[in-house]
């Protein structure tokens, strides 16, 4: 069963063997998740400098990188599989490119977003 209830477990994990992940190492994983969430609250006075930073990464991971993997992952699962690829070279040097795009673009907006905070800091 898929949340088969046992004390020494937690829940089936996505992995493979469609083992159990044990209490201690899901306390850990979720310490480890949540610890730093609660640290950045509790230190950023404003939570408009959390929307800009998760703005200047995530909307180039999403728009851009993530696309582009996904194209080229399909692909190469293609050539696994013993398919022909239908994508040229040419295509597959673009769609690196736009990924190679997408991570220079969330780089230059998180550091822009970084200069205007400390730009502001200085105001004060």
């Amino acid at each position: 069963e898929l949340l088969d209830y046992n004390k020494n477990h937690v829940a089936v994990t996505a992995s493979d063997d469609g083992a159990a992940t044990s209490l201690p190492r899901h306390i850990m994983l979720t310490l480890v998740i949540i610890g730093p969430a609660l640290l950045v609250a509790l230190a950023v006075p404003n939570i408009a400098v959390i929307f800009s930073l998760m703005g200047s990464t995530s909307t180039a991971f999403l728009c851009y990188i993530m696309p582009a993997a996904m194209f080229l992952k399909l692909d190469a699962d293609a050539d696994a599989d013993g398919e022909a690829s239908t994508i040229t070279a040419s295509k597959k040097l673009y769609v690196r490119s736009f990924a190679i795009a997408g991570v220079i673009m969330a780089l230059l907006g998180t550091f822009f977003v970084i200069v205007g905070l400390i730009e502001n800091k200085v105001e004060e």
